[in-house]
């Protein structure tokens, strides 16, 4: 069966999103609408959609699921845009990079029936707009799915499915815990790279051949710094409170370097502690020791045990496991935590060929 997917904002992560999908198996962008109808144009033209839309709302009425990818403040409006051309049991999910505030704004929004389940694939580019987007951006990126204790189990396992087919590793994060994480890894090293580049820009005022003597190193650095000034502007605003705490942590850091300039070993031992730090990042998914296999369960008898019995009779050892109820009851998801990539296809693929709904995630050290 084919999903029907709308595409609302067809910038570098949208777009993306639509070239993604109109290569998976089982997908179809049947419309897609943008402000600027020149990029839903140039998205149906490239094979992103199907076709063009006049309004988000316009774009919605064939769709089973909504992905809205548009600034951060904007994707509370978008969803209600959208709404009047929503049918009921539809999910909307989105891709901004900041997820508390989105949650508590998109939520109250949709009617009963309907479905906000935030989304945010960590991948993009200092490129903005339709042209920079790729169907490849996602592959083996982590893509975080954050439900709150009211999510319906089914739409969070459709948003798991759909960021799964672009090629992104899904993992599950409460939304508030999401925005302390890329205030770490996304945010803060957005504000150094464009830091940096301010401070380099002013001294090349004074001796012009600094910025011709920039070679690879300061290169990586300021890449991100030509990133698009309204899409960072936004970010950082609606996650102010999340990056004032790591600016603090970053401004710590970095007198702790300027206070060891004059200590040959503080300073190696600042140096050493970074190098193993940055030799400790995963390489890929398979150097993850614990993985999460999440299962959609109805609420009935024996549901439990036939899972964990299932999964203990393949001999895939259990180390954790959390059922989070459906508020309007009926079921959940019941999520399992196994010890290494192998044993989590094990057991899902036992779960599947008993015909529950499962996938698997790996979870962050």
């Amino acid at each position: 069966m084919t999903v029907r997917v709308a595409l609302i904002g067809c910038g570098l992560v949208g777009g993306s999103v639509g070239l993604a999908l109109a290569a998976a198996e089982g997908y179809e962008v049947v419309a897609a609408f943008d402000p600027a109808p020149d990029r839903a144009m140039q998205a149906v033209a490239a094979g992103a959609a199907r076709r063009a839309a006049a309004s988000a709302a316009a774009a919605a009425e064939e769709a089973e699921m909504i992905v809205v990818a548009v600034p951060v403040s904007s994707i509370a409006p978008a969803v209600e845009a959208a709404l009047p051309g929503v049918a009921p049991g539809a999910v909307i999910t989105d891709v901004g990079s900041v997820k508390g505030p989105v949650v508590r704004r998109a939520v109250p929004l949709v009617p009963p029936g309907v479905h906000f389940v935030g989304g945010h694939p960590m991948a993009g580019s200092e490129q903005h707009g339709f042209e920079a987007a790729t169907a490849g951006l996602f592959v083996n990126a982590c893509w975080a799915i954050t439900p709150t204790a009211e999510s319906d189990p089914e739409a969070v396992a459709a948003v798991h499915r759909l960021a799964s087919a672009t090629g992104a590793a899904p993992l599950t994060l409460d939304p508030d815990v999401h925005d302390a994480v890329v205030a770490v890894v996304s945010h803060l090293p957005q504000v150094a790279s464009s830091s940096l580049m301010n401070v380099a820009s002013r001294h090349a005022a004074e001796a012009p051949p600094v910025l011709r003597m920039a070679a690879g190193g300061f290169r990586d650095m300021t890449r991100i710094a030509a990133g698009d000034p309204h899409v960072w502007e936004d970010i950082l605003h609606e996650n102010a409170s999340a990056v004032r705490a790591m600016l603090d942590d970053y401004s710590d850091a970095l007198a702790e370097f300027r206070d060891s300039l004059d200590d040959r070993e503080r300073l190696r031992v600042l140096l050493a502690r970074a190098q193993a730090g940055r030799h400790a990042l995963p390489v890929s998914a398979e150097m993850q020791g614990r993985h999460a296999v999440v299962v959609v369960v109805t609420d009935a008898p024996g549901v439990f045990a036939d899972v964990t019995t299932a999964v203990g009779e393949a001999g895939v050892n259990i180390v954790d496991v959390e059922l989070r109820h459906s508020p309007e009851g009926g079921g959940g998801l019941l999520t399992l935590d196994v010890v290494g990539a192998g044993a989590a296809e094990t057991a899902r693929a036992v779960l599947a060929a008993k015909g529950y709904p499962v996938h698997t995630e790996e979870l962050a050290e």
